[in-house]
């Protein structure tokens, strides 16, 4: 099985990016390392220097063994991809313009990542490509970026439309306006005797308003009752409400149990006050009666 290598320039946005890779690579020629895995590859064109260590080399193990079903694992720029069971691809991607300004006749064109502290991946890519190789890449990526750009015979034809519209404002397509369906009025004959069910039907219904309008009077009144009841009962008894700022009420009382007084067994709130109060006492060392 042959090692493939590919070069090739993607605009994103407006800016380039090359994409440098390797395909159907044998997973028989990664070599054991101390940290993980290491990949080389010496070309006219290109050499290659991958160490494969952490998360990228655990892949690697589970794709040797097929105990993985992930068809790729990515670290930052750096694309791990399967081609098939025996063979693994690899894909880097980083920006155009270093490559574009570099001059080739100095040297060639290093890809690493070697200031980056613990990656999952180390490599170093060495590129001998002409600058006239990279300028017709250059102008593969323009070419794709102006395919992009251009727009859709649909939308050639709308804005078409719309510039026509402006230059003659007076000329404007009419648009169908969707009728509304206008309910018809109906007139109640009451002499009619096909109409006396509406007016018992609506006899019902006042009948029942009445009838809840006693049933609050009622209320009313029991509540009233009830109220001068109990507050004959609570004068009865020496109970009264008081300031809720003061002291001698309920709420500071011992024998008042959040809604019920024990003395007078009878539900009060906390603002009330009698003559059986019984407060807390606090000593000297921080201790209370009653306990």
């Amino acid at each position: 099985m042959k090692t493939n290598i590919y070069f090739d320039a993607t605009p994103k946005k407006g800016i380039y990016k090359y994409t440098f890779g390797l395909t159907k690579v044998e997973l028989s020629s990664l070599k054991m390392h101390e940290k993980g895995f290491l990949y080389s590859y010496y070309d006219d064109s290109v050499r290659i220097k991958i160490l494969f260590i952490g998360s990228t080399a655990e892949y690697i193990k589970k794709r040797i063994v097929n105990k993985t079903e992930k068809s790729s694992h990515t670290y930052r720029s750096f694309t791990i991809q399967k081609s098939s069971n025996k063979s693994i691809s690899f894909q880097l991607t980083f920006k155009a313009t270093p490559i574009l300004q570099h001059d080739f006749s100095k040297g060639s064109f290093i890809i690493t990542n070697n200031g980056i502290k613990n990656p999952d991946v180390r490599y170093i890519v060495k590129l001998k490509y002409t600058s006239e190789k990279l300028e017709s890449l250059k102008n593969n990526a323009l070419d794709k970026l102006i395919k992009q750009s251009t727009p859709k015979q649909d939308d050639v034809i709308k804005t078409s439309e719309e510039q026509s519209v402006l230059n003659n404002p007076n000329k404007i397509t009419k648009t169908k306006k969707k009728t509304k369906t206008k309910k018809k009025k109906t007139i109640v004959n009451l002499n009619q005797p096909t109409h006396k069910l509406k007016i018992k039907s609506t006899g019902k219904l006042i009948s029942s308003i009445k009838k809840y309008e006693e049933m609050l009077k009622e209320k009313e009144k029991n509540n009233t009752e009830t109220n001068e009841f109990n507050d004959r009962i609570l004068k009865s008894k020496g109970i009264y409400l008081a300031n809720p700022h003061a002291f001698r009420i309920c709420n500071n009382c011992v024998n008042f149990n959040s809604s019920k007084c024990s003395v007078h067994s009878l539900k009060l709130t906390k603002n009330h006050s009698c003559r059986k109060f019984y407060g807390y006492k606090t000593y000297l060392g921080g201790a209370f009666s009653p306990r």
